[in-house]
């Protein structure tokens, strides 16, 4: 089900020397992950140079896995072109190319975050020069048709970091399958020591009962 308006696909990615804090503390690191990311795009919406309402509204998939089963921690939001002025009781749009600045989003995402890690008391669990490194969000405008944006995100929902179709042996404690890099149609092939295997793979399980969707404002 989807409105009849333009849609953009908003991803939202930290910087790699948080990792380690995503690794050993999931719960709370993926929880200020999605309200910090969320927060940046209630934030710039309500704001008049960019959309102006006081009830945007969009959903976010956490995804966590690269191709070889690296960790790479990130959330996509699916972001209907508009919100709702509750006051006028109108919808208002935005333009079919621009949402809002990915810098503007990044800077408020690294600052909301920081002060939710800070409010927690896990400063001190974090590398300090995370918070000199940028921030990354990337807007990209995906137009009337939102279907091939949810079916790209489809499979980080509903299948984990590796399908057995992609598993071509295990043999000799190794661990060989197959991958495409970002851009290209061509199979791969990686072999894994076992252990390294089962390591990357443990790194997606989510705490038991996280929510991988979530859904914001009129959404």
């Amino acid at each position: 089900q989807q409105l009849p308006t333009h849609y953009f696909l908003i991803t939202f990615t930290v910087p790699e020397q948080l990792h380690p804090f995503f690794i050993h503390k999931p719960q709370e690191g993926y929880t200020a992950l999605f309200k910090a990311a969320s927060g940046a795009l209630k934030e710039l919406a309500s704001n008049p140079r960019f959309l102006g309402v006081d009830l945007p509204g969009f959903f976010a998939v956490l995804h966590t896995w690269g191709r070889t089963l690296n960790f790479h921690p990130h959330i996509h939001f699916v972001v209907p072109g508009g919100g709702i002025d509750k006051e006028k009781e109108l919808w208002r749009s935005t333009s079919e190319e621009f949402y809002a600045p990915g810098q503007a989003l990044a800077k408020v995402f690294k600052g909301i975050f920081g002060e939710l890690i800070e409010a927690a008391g896990l400063t001190d669990c974090l590398d300090p020069c995370v918070w000199s490194k940028n921030w990354v969000v990337d807007c990209e405008a995906v137009g009337h048709n939102s279907e091939g944006t949810i079916k790209y995100l489809a499979p980080y929902v509903f299948k984990t970091a590796i399908t057995d179709n992609r598993i071509v042996s295990v043999d000799k404690g190794k661990v060989t399958f197959i991958y495409k890099k970002s851009g290209s149609n061509r199979q791969r092939r990686m072999t894994l020591d076992v252990k390294e295997f089962i390591r990357r793979y443990l790194m997606h399980v989510l705490p038991c009962g996280f929510m991988r969707i979530r859904h914001y404002g009129f959404m």
